[in-house]
């Protein structure tokens, strides 16, 4: 006895890979119904569809539209004569056939599209990843160079300025140094010319004394210092005058003075100091004046 064997059926097609049917209406309606279950359920479904609808219109879009020829048409006629006559001729109305939807066409007049899929946009989509990533990759690499740059440029600038501040410190105390140095030579010529010198005394309407004129005789310099001298604003200073023995007042140089009116003043004459008739101090504008142009504060005869 022959044993038949009935193949198993074919699988129904899962609704994933019905959606470019779907999408140009070649499905049945079991086929369709499935396709919107899955779109129910799938959400992200709806993108696969969306591409699947553009490929197909593309592809529509891709084919030119052709009228047949002319000849292909006088054929049909012809055949359509000879059929005519013979067969019998009939009074009966000739019933049309319907027209042929797009739901009644065998599925092989139309293969289906099939949609891209997730797996066929992944390389795409892998590839852009991919140049972001780099792009972003050589970006950071780039500004992390820019910000080390950067960061030793400030370094060489807050180095330059550390030894720039050192040199000026450095120029500074040796400035000061020198400063007193000087102030101390001075202080020892004064002890030594207030020992062994000649001196005058500078005094004020009220016999106070004002200043101290210190110079070793014979020679043209000398040293003054003040005592008690009123503080001035900053448009006016002192000015020391040599008088000569005709009366005639010469200038020994400007000075201020203190909190305390004190100020020492180093000054040469022309000549010997001893050749002087006497010393006076007045007050002039700042700069001071070619002569007087006030009432000399203190005086002293030599």
């Amino acid at each position: 006895m022959n044993q038949h064997h009935t193949p198993p059926p074919t699988p129904p097609d899962a609704p994933r890979d019905l959606l470019g049917a779907y999408a140009i209406g070649a499905t049945d309606a079991d086929e369709a119904a499935r396709v919107r279950e899955y779109l129910h359920n799938t959400p992200e479904a709806q993108a696969d569809l969306g591409d699947a609808a553009m490929t197909a219109a593309l592809m529509m879009a891709a084919v030119p539209r052709r009228d047949p020829p002319p000849a292909l048409r006088d054929k049909l006629l012809q055949a359509a004569r000879a059929t005519s006559a013979s067969q019998p001729t009939q009074r009966t109305q000739p019933v049309r056939p319907p027209a042929p939807t797009l739901q009644a066409l065998p599925k092989v007049v139309s293969p289906p599209v099939q949609p891209p899929t997730a797996r066929a946009r992944t390389p795409w989509v892998a590839w852009v990843a991919g140049a972001a990533a780099a792009v972003l990759l050589f970006m950071n690499v780039y500004w992390m160079s820019e910000v080390n740059s950067l960061r030793a440029r400030q370094a060489d600038l807050e180095r330059q300025s550390a030894e720039q501040v050192a040199s000026l410190q450095a120029q500074s105390d040796a400035q000061l140094a020198q400063i007193e140095q000087i102030k101390q030579a001075e202080m020892n010529e004064a002890m030594t010319l207030m020992v062994s010198g000649a001196k005058a005394e500078l005094m004020d309407d009220d016999g106070e004394m004002r200043a101290m004129v210190m110079w070793e005789p014979g020679q043209a310099e000398g040293v003054m210092f003040t005592h008690s001298l009123p503080s001035l604003d900053d448009t006016r200073t002192y000015q020391l005058w040599l008088i000569d023995e005709q009366g005639n007042p010469i200038s020994a140089g400007t000075f201020t003075v203190d909190n305390d009116g004190r100020a020492t003043l180093m000054f040469s004459a022309a000549d010997a100091l001893d050749a002087f008739a006497g010393l006076g101090i007045s007050v002039e504008p700042m700069g001071g004046s070619p002569t007087p142009t006030t009432t000399p504060l203190a005086l002293a005869q030599l």
